[in-house]
């Protein structure tokens, strides 16, 4: 996939904010082509985003355990080969997402997250997960939340959709810093029967 043009991909390194520091400002550099852009960034603790198809808006990367398919309503996902369908209440699913935080043990920038899940890393502050919406919506039970297998800079987020969670083919899917104070966009949906 190639990134659309203004967009850079990066990880920042977990050292940019100390350990226990509340926020920072840092200053960014981009050099491509000879060109050189600087911009000061504000840095938090934790700052999440979900990963959806199409990419920054539309159905969550949702992935029910049951049976691999992605939490939309069939077919659903234009462009992509998978395997969709609402995902019940009661399902156990996990989705991905970036932004959680520093992780125990700690992790090497630009480290990928090992093949053996019980190898992985966890966050240090564990995230929550609305289903319909920050204060709107139900909160998800949250089974694991660290290091995705195989991927630098991206979080595993395995949950239970709660038995009260709303139904539709367009559930806003959100997640909230431990603390409350940054939250993902609203842009991510799943399907839920």
């Amino acid at each position: 996939m190639v990134p659309a043009a203004g967009i850079v991909n990066a990880q920042v390194p977990f050292e940019a904010l100390a350990n226990g520091q509340g926020t920072a400002t840092v200053n960014m550099q981009v050099t491509f082509g000879g060109q050189t852009a600087s911009q000061n960034v504000s840095l938090v603790p934790a700052a999440p985003g979900v990963f959806t198809l199409p990419e920054g808006v539309g159905f969550a990367v949702l992935v029910n355990l049951a049976d691999g398919s992605i939490a939309a309503p069939a077919p659903s996902v234009p462009g992509f080969n998978l395997t969709s369908h609402p995902i019940s209440r009661g399902g156990k699913a996990f989705f991905y997402a970036t932004g959680l935080g520093a992780m125990t043990p700690a992790v090497a920038d630009g480290a990928a997250g090992p093949a053996d899940p019980t190898q992985n890393a966890f966050v240090n502050s564990m995230p929550i997960v609305w289903i319909g919406g920050v204060n709107t919506g139900v909160m998800a039970e949250i089974d694991f939340a660290g290091q995705a297998p195989g991927f630098p800079g991206v979080y595993q987020v395995n949950i239970t959709i709660p038995a009260n969670a709303p139904t539709g083919n367009s559930v806003t899917l959100q997640v909230q810093s431990a603390d409350g104070s940054q939250t993902s966009p609203t842009t991510a949906i799943v399907a839920i029967q």
